[in-house]
Protein backbone atom coordinates (compact mmCIF):
# COMPACT_ATOMS: atom_id res chain seq x y z
CA UNK A 1 0.00 0.00 0.00
CA UNK A 2 2.82 2.38 0.89
CA UNK A 3 4.54 1.65 -2.42
CA UNK A 4 1.29 2.35 -4.35
CA UNK A 5 0.84 5.76 -2.65
CA UNK A 6 4.46 6.67 -3.39
CA UNK A 7 4.00 5.70 -7.05
CA UNK A 8 0.93 7.92 -7.41
CA UNK A 9 2.73 10.85 -5.78
CA UNK A 10 5.65 10.35 -8.14
CA UNK A 11 3.34 10.44 -11.18
CA UNK A 12 1.72 13.65 -9.95
CA UNK A 13 5.10 15.29 -9.44
CA UNK A 14 6.32 14.29 -12.92
CA UNK A 15 3.14 15.62 -14.50
CA UNK A 16 1.83 12.26 -15.70
CA UNK A 17 -1.18 12.53 -13.42
CA UNK A 18 -2.94 15.75 -12.51
CA UNK A 19 -4.94 16.35 -9.35
CA UNK A 20 -8.69 16.07 -10.01
CA UNK A 21 -9.32 19.62 -8.81
CA UNK A 22 -7.09 21.12 -11.55
CA UNK A 23 -9.12 22.79 -14.32
CA UNK A 24 -7.04 23.16 -17.47
CA UNK A 25 -7.53 25.98 -19.96
CA UNK A 26 -6.74 23.65 -22.88
CA UNK A 27 -9.08 21.19 -24.59
CA UNK A 28 -7.95 18.48 -26.96
CA UNK A 29 -9.65 16.95 -30.02
CA UNK A 30 -10.06 14.03 -30.27
CA UNK A 31 -10.13 13.16 -26.60
CA UNK A 32 -9.76 9.44 -27.33
CA UNK A 33 -8.76 7.29 -30.31
CA UNK A 34 -8.33 3.66 -31.30
CA UNK A 35 -5.02 2.67 -32.87
CA UNK A 36 -4.36 -0.42 -34.93
CA UNK A 37 -1.89 -2.99 -33.70
CA UNK A 38 0.96 -4.06 -35.98
CA UNK A 39 1.27 -0.90 -38.07
CA UNK A 40 2.29 2.72 -37.72
CA UNK A 41 -0.70 4.92 -36.84
CA UNK A 42 -1.16 8.58 -37.64
CA UNK A 43 -3.36 10.71 -35.37
CA UNK A 44 -4.13 14.39 -35.93
CA UNK A 45 -4.55 16.22 -32.60
CA UNK A 46 -5.83 19.76 -32.11
CA UNK A 47 -5.22 21.75 -28.91
CA UNK A 48 -7.44 24.74 -28.18
CA UNK A 49 -6.54 27.24 -25.47
CA UNK A 50 -9.02 29.59 -23.84
CA UNK A 51 -9.33 31.82 -20.77
CA UNK A 52 -5.55 32.24 -20.52
CA UNK A 53 -4.76 35.78 -19.41
CA UNK A 54 -2.54 37.81 -21.72
CA UNK A 55 -0.84 37.21 -25.05
CA UNK A 56 2.30 35.21 -25.79
CA UNK A 57 3.64 31.74 -26.58
CA UNK A 58 2.59 28.43 -25.10
CA UNK A 59 5.26 25.80 -25.77
CA UNK A 60 5.61 22.04 -25.31
CA UNK A 61 9.01 20.42 -25.77
CA UNK A 62 7.74 16.85 -26.21
CA UNK A 63 4.81 14.48 -26.02
CA UNK A 64 4.84 11.55 -23.58
CA UNK A 65 3.35 8.06 -24.05
CA UNK A 66 2.51 6.27 -20.82
CA UNK A 67 0.38 3.57 -19.28
CA UNK A 68 -1.17 3.89 -15.81
CA UNK A 69 2.03 2.32 -14.49
CA UNK A 70 4.96 3.72 -16.43
CA UNK A 71 6.29 5.94 -19.21
CA UNK A 72 6.76 3.96 -22.45
CA UNK A 73 8.03 6.54 -24.95
CA UNK A 74 8.43 10.11 -26.11
CA UNK A 75 7.59 12.22 -29.14
CA UNK A 76 10.49 14.67 -29.23
CA UNK A 77 8.86 17.15 -31.59
CA UNK A 78 8.32 20.60 -30.01
CA UNK A 79 5.01 22.38 -30.41
CA UNK A 80 4.32 26.12 -30.08
CA UNK A 81 1.23 28.27 -30.39
CA UNK A 82 0.72 31.99 -29.92
CA UNK A 83 -2.00 33.02 -27.50
CA UNK A 84 -3.75 36.27 -28.29
CA UNK A 85 -6.70 37.61 -26.35
CA UNK A 86 -6.57 34.51 -24.18
CA UNK A 87 -7.26 32.19 -27.15
CA UNK A 88 -5.03 30.00 -29.33
CA UNK A 89 -5.07 26.80 -31.41
CA UNK A 90 -2.36 24.43 -32.59
CA UNK A 91 -2.50 21.09 -34.42
CA UNK A 92 0.04 18.31 -34.61
CA UNK A 93 0.24 15.07 -36.56
CA UNK A 94 1.42 12.32 -34.22
CA UNK A 95 2.96 9.22 -35.79
CA UNK A 96 2.65 6.38 -33.27
CA UNK A 97 5.29 3.70 -33.92
CA UNK A 98 4.58 -0.01 -33.69
CA UNK A 99 6.89 -0.52 -30.70
CA UNK A 100 4.78 1.81 -28.52
CA UNK A 101 1.72 -0.38 -28.98
CA UNK A 102 3.73 -3.53 -28.34
CA UNK A 103 5.00 -2.09 -25.06
CA UNK A 104 1.41 -1.30 -24.07
CA UNK A 105 0.24 -4.86 -24.76
CA UNK A 106 3.28 -6.34 -22.99
CA UNK A 107 2.31 -4.41 -19.87
CA UNK A 108 -0.95 -6.37 -19.77
CA UNK A 109 -3.35 -3.65 -20.92
CA UNK A 110 -4.70 -2.19 -24.16
CA UNK A 111 -5.06 1.32 -22.71
CA UNK A 112 -2.41 4.04 -22.82
CA UNK A 113 -2.19 7.83 -22.95
CA UNK A 114 -0.49 10.61 -24.86
CA UNK A 115 0.19 13.82 -22.97
CA UNK A 116 1.68 17.23 -23.59
CA UNK A 117 2.49 19.90 -21.03
CA UNK A 118 2.55 23.48 -22.26
CA UNK A 119 4.53 26.26 -20.59
CA UNK A 120 4.48 30.00 -21.17
CA UNK A 121 1.70 32.24 -19.96
CA UNK A 122 0.50 29.34 -17.82
CA UNK A 123 1.17 25.65 -17.29
CA UNK A 124 -1.44 23.55 -19.12
CA UNK A 125 -1.74 19.78 -19.57
CA UNK A 126 -3.62 17.95 -22.35
CA UNK A 127 -4.16 14.18 -22.40
CA UNK A 128 -5.56 11.84 -25.07
CA UNK A 129 -6.80 8.36 -24.17
CA UNK A 130 -5.68 5.67 -26.61
CA UNK A 131 -6.74 2.05 -27.08
CA UNK A 132 -4.85 -0.62 -29.03
CA UNK A 133 -7.26 -2.61 -31.21
CA UNK A 134 -7.28 -5.05 -34.10
CA UNK A 135 -7.51 -3.85 -37.70
CA UNK A 136 -11.31 -3.60 -37.79
CA UNK A 137 -11.48 -1.50 -34.63
CA UNK A 138 -9.02 1.21 -35.56
CA UNK A 139 -10.20 4.81 -35.84
CA UNK A 140 -10.16 6.01 -39.46
CA UNK A 141 -7.15 8.20 -40.15
CA UNK A 142 -5.86 9.48 -43.50
CA UNK A 143 -2.16 8.80 -44.00
CA UNK A 144 -1.68 10.10 -47.53
CA UNK A 145 -3.74 11.64 -50.35
CA UNK A 146 -2.46 11.75 -53.94
CA UNK A 147 -4.27 12.97 -57.06
CA UNK A 148 -3.57 12.33 -60.74
CA UNK A 149 -5.16 12.34 -64.19
CA UNK A 150 -5.40 9.40 -66.56
CA UNK A 151 -1.89 10.19 -67.80
CA UNK A 152 -0.56 9.54 -64.28
CA UNK A 153 0.46 13.17 -63.85
CA UNK A 154 -0.83 16.18 -61.91
CA UNK A 155 -1.47 18.23 -65.04
CA UNK A 156 -3.01 17.63 -68.45
CA UNK A 157 -4.32 19.45 -71.52
CA UNK A 158 -7.69 18.72 -73.13
CA UNK A 159 -9.76 20.13 -75.99
CA UNK A 160 -12.83 22.24 -75.40
CA UNK A 161 -15.93 20.12 -74.69
CA UNK A 162 -13.79 17.01 -74.14
CA UNK A 163 -16.28 14.50 -72.65
CA UNK A 164 -13.95 11.99 -71.02
CA UNK A 165 -11.63 13.91 -68.67
CA UNK A 166 -11.13 11.92 -65.46
CA UNK A 167 -9.12 12.38 -62.27
CA UNK A 168 -8.28 9.90 -59.52
CA UNK A 169 -7.57 10.11 -55.79
CA UNK A 170 -5.43 7.45 -54.08
CA UNK A 171 -6.11 7.54 -50.33
CA UNK A 172 -4.00 5.58 -47.86
CA UNK A 173 -5.59 5.21 -44.45
CA UNK A 174 -5.55 3.46 -41.09
CA UNK A 175 -8.46 1.76 -39.37
CA UNK A 176 -12.00 1.93 -40.71
CA UNK A 177 -14.89 4.39 -40.77
CA UNK A 178 -16.90 6.76 -42.97
CA UNK A 179 -14.96 8.84 -45.47
CA UNK A 180 -16.61 12.13 -46.42
CA UNK A 181 -15.35 14.78 -48.78
CA UNK A 182 -16.01 16.52 -52.08
CA UNK A 183 -14.45 17.24 -55.46
CA UNK A 184 -14.10 20.92 -56.27
CA UNK A 185 -13.13 22.70 -59.50
CA UNK A 186 -11.82 26.25 -59.32
CA UNK A 187 -13.02 26.44 -55.73
CA UNK A 188 -16.60 25.44 -56.65
CA UNK A 189 -18.29 22.23 -55.53
CA UNK A 190 -18.49 19.51 -58.20
CA UNK A 191 -19.81 16.50 -56.23
CA UNK A 192 -19.93 15.05 -52.73
CA UNK A 193 -18.36 11.73 -51.69
CA UNK A 194 -19.58 9.61 -48.75
CA UNK A 195 -18.16 6.11 -48.58
CA UNK A 196 -17.64 3.58 -45.76
CA UNK A 197 -14.04 2.36 -45.67
CA UNK A 198 -13.40 -1.14 -44.33
CA UNK A 199 -10.17 -2.02 -42.58
CA UNK A 200 -7.50 -1.76 -45.25
CA UNK A 201 -4.66 0.27 -46.62
CA UNK A 202 -5.79 2.15 -49.73
CA UNK A 203 -8.78 3.17 -51.85
CA UNK A 204 -8.96 4.89 -55.24
CA UNK A 205 -11.75 7.38 -55.98
CA UNK A 206 -12.70 8.62 -59.46
CA UNK A 207 -14.37 11.85 -60.50
CA UNK A 208 -18.02 11.17 -61.42
CA UNK A 209 -19.49 10.78 -64.89
CA UNK A 210 -22.35 13.07 -63.89
CA UNK A 211 -21.49 15.84 -63.38
CA UNK A 212 -18.34 15.44 -65.43
CA UNK A 213 -15.30 17.65 -65.05
CA UNK A 214 -16.19 20.89 -66.88
CA UNK A 215 -14.31 21.51 -70.13
CA UNK A 216 -16.52 24.18 -71.69
CA UNK A 217 -14.43 27.15 -70.45
CA UNK A 218 -11.02 27.57 -72.06
CA UNK A 219 -7.96 28.27 -69.93
CA UNK A 220 -6.45 26.88 -66.72
CA UNK A 221 -8.57 25.08 -64.13
CA UNK A 222 -7.71 23.61 -60.72
CA UNK A 223 -9.14 20.45 -59.18
CA UNK A 224 -8.96 19.22 -55.56
CA UNK A 225 -10.42 16.49 -53.41
CA UNK A 226 -11.21 17.89 -49.96
CA UNK A 227 -11.62 15.51 -47.00
CA UNK A 228 -14.22 16.54 -44.41
CA UNK A 229 -14.29 13.31 -42.36
CA UNK A 230 -12.18 12.17 -40.57
CA UNK A 231 -11.06 15.43 -38.94
CA UNK A 232 -10.81 17.99 -41.78
CA UNK A 233 -7.96 19.71 -39.93
CA UNK A 234 -5.71 16.75 -40.58
CA UNK A 235 -2.37 18.31 -41.24
CA UNK A 236 -1.90 16.26 -44.43
CA UNK A 237 -1.23 18.04 -47.73
CA UNK A 238 -4.24 18.51 -50.02
CA UNK A 239 -2.74 18.31 -53.52
CA UNK A 240 -4.11 20.30 -56.45
CA UNK A 241 -4.41 19.15 -60.06
CA UNK A 242 -4.26 21.55 -62.99
CA UNK A 243 -5.81 21.05 -66.42
CA UNK A 244 -5.76 23.36 -69.43
CA UNK A 245 -8.69 23.56 -71.87
CA UNK A 246 -7.68 24.61 -75.40
CA UNK A 247 -9.75 26.68 -77.82
CA UNK A 248 -9.90 23.74 -80.26
CA UNK A 249 -13.15 21.85 -79.86
CA UNK A 250 -13.24 18.10 -79.36
CA UNK A 251 -15.60 16.01 -81.42
CA UNK A 252 -18.70 15.24 -79.43
CA UNK A 253 -19.01 11.63 -78.34
CA UNK A 254 -21.69 9.96 -80.51
CA UNK A 255 -24.90 9.21 -78.65
CA UNK A 256 -27.32 6.41 -79.29
CA UNK A 257 -30.08 7.49 -81.66
CA UNK A 258 -33.33 5.50 -81.43
CA UNK A 259 -35.31 4.47 -84.52
CA UNK A 260 -39.06 4.97 -83.96
CA UNK A 261 -41.01 4.09 -87.12
CA UNK A 262 -41.39 1.60 -88.70
CA UNK A 263 -41.04 -0.80 -85.77
CA UNK A 264 -38.24 -3.33 -85.87
CA UNK A 265 -38.88 -6.16 -88.37
CA UNK A 266 -42.33 -4.75 -89.20
CA UNK A 267 -44.06 -5.50 -92.49
CA UNK A 268 -45.13 -2.27 -94.16
CA UNK A 269 -47.18 -1.55 -97.29
CA UNK A 270 -45.23 -1.25 -100.49
CA UNK A 271 -45.84 2.49 -100.63
CA UNK A 272 -44.19 5.81 -99.84
CA UNK A 273 -43.26 5.44 -96.15
CA UNK A 274 -42.46 7.97 -93.43
CA UNK A 275 -39.33 6.92 -91.48
CA UNK A 276 -38.98 8.53 -88.04
CA UNK A 277 -36.31 8.59 -85.33
CA UNK A 278 -35.35 10.23 -82.05
CA UNK A 279 -34.50 13.91 -82.45
CA UNK A 280 -31.09 14.97 -81.06
CA UNK A 281 -29.17 18.26 -81.29
CA UNK A 282 -28.06 17.56 -84.84
CA UNK A 283 -27.82 20.05 -87.68
CA UNK A 284 -28.55 17.38 -90.30
CA UNK A 285 -29.39 13.66 -90.43
CA UNK A 286 -28.27 11.01 -92.90
CA UNK A 287 -30.65 8.10 -93.53
CA UNK A 288 -29.26 5.03 -95.30
CA UNK A 289 -30.92 1.90 -96.70
CA UNK A 290 -29.28 -1.48 -97.35
CA UNK A 291 -30.29 -4.79 -98.95
CA UNK A 292 -28.23 -6.74 -96.41
CA UNK A 293 -27.13 -5.82 -92.90
CA UNK A 294 -23.71 -4.20 -93.14
CA UNK A 295 -23.87 -4.37 -96.92
CA UNK A 296 -23.62 -1.74 -99.62
CA UNK A 297 -25.91 1.29 -99.41
CA UNK A 298 -28.71 1.17 -101.99
CA UNK A 299 -30.11 4.60 -101.20
CA UNK A 300 -29.36 7.49 -98.82
CA UNK A 301 -30.59 11.01 -98.20
CA UNK A 302 -30.02 14.01 -95.92
CA UNK A 303 -32.71 15.82 -93.95
CA UNK A 304 -32.81 18.43 -91.20
CA UNK A 305 -36.02 17.00 -89.75
CA UNK A 306 -36.60 14.06 -87.43
CA UNK A 307 -38.20 12.04 -90.23
CA UNK A 308 -37.84 11.25 -93.92
CA UNK A 309 -40.62 10.55 -96.45
CA UNK A 310 -39.38 8.04 -99.00
CA UNK A 311 -40.31 9.44 -102.43
CA UNK A 312 -42.59 7.36 -104.64
CA UNK A 313 -40.12 7.56 -107.52
CA UNK A 314 -37.28 6.18 -105.38
CA UNK A 315 -39.53 3.44 -104.02
CA UNK A 316 -40.45 2.07 -107.48
CA UNK A 317 -36.94 2.40 -108.89
CA UNK A 318 -34.90 0.88 -106.03
CA UNK A 319 -37.10 -1.12 -103.66
CA UNK A 320 -39.03 -4.31 -104.41
CA UNK A 321 -42.25 -5.63 -102.80
CA UNK A 322 -41.86 -8.66 -100.56
CA UNK A 323 -38.19 -7.86 -99.79
CA UNK A 324 -36.51 -7.10 -96.47
CA UNK A 325 -34.39 -3.97 -96.15
CA UNK A 326 -32.19 -2.46 -93.43
CA UNK A 327 -31.82 1.16 -92.39
CA UNK A 328 -29.90 3.41 -89.98
CA UNK A 329 -29.68 7.12 -89.20
CA UNK A 330 -26.61 9.26 -88.36
CA UNK A 331 -26.74 12.77 -86.88
CA UNK A 332 -24.13 15.46 -87.64
CA UNK A 333 -23.41 18.86 -86.09
CA UNK A 334 -22.89 22.05 -88.07
CA UNK A 335 -19.22 21.16 -88.66
CA UNK A 336 -20.36 17.83 -90.10
CA UNK A 337 -18.99 15.89 -87.13
CA UNK A 338 -20.94 12.78 -86.22
CA UNK A 339 -22.71 13.24 -82.88
CA UNK A 340 -25.25 10.40 -82.96
CA UNK A 341 -25.86 7.06 -84.62
CA UNK A 342 -28.66 4.52 -84.48
CA UNK A 343 -28.47 0.76 -84.50
CA UNK A 344 -29.37 -0.90 -87.79
CA UNK A 345 -33.10 -1.54 -88.07
CA UNK A 346 -35.02 -3.74 -90.50
CA UNK A 347 -38.42 -3.80 -92.19
CA UNK A 348 -40.15 -5.78 -94.95
CA UNK A 349 -42.31 -4.48 -97.74
CA UNK A 350 -45.60 -6.30 -98.25
CA UNK A 351 -45.59 -8.63 -101.26
CA UNK A 352 -48.67 -6.90 -102.64
CA UNK A 353 -48.59 -3.48 -104.22
CA UNK A 354 -50.90 -0.99 -102.52
CA UNK A 355 -52.89 1.60 -104.36
CA UNK A 356 -50.48 4.25 -103.10
CA UNK A 357 -47.60 2.32 -104.60
CA UNK A 358 -49.08 1.84 -108.09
Amino acid sequence: MKKCILAILALILTGLLAPSFSQAAVTVTPSSVNVVRGQTNTVVITYRFATIIGSGNEMSSQGIYFTPDTTIGFNNVPLTTFITGGIGTVTETVVIPVNIMEKVLQSGTAQFFYRRQFFGLSVETATINMTVSGETGGTLGIRRLSLYFGNGRSETTVMKYAPDLKAYADIRYNGSGLLKGYWEVDGRLLSYVSQPLPAGQQITLTTPDIPALPTFDTGIHTLRFVVTNPNPDQGIPLPTLVYFVTTDEAAAKPVGLKLKNPAEAAEVPYASQKYEWQVIRANVYLIQFFETQGGKTVFSAYTKKGFYQLPQLVLKKIFQPGETYYWLVIGFDKERRMIGESKTGSFRFSPSVSDAGK
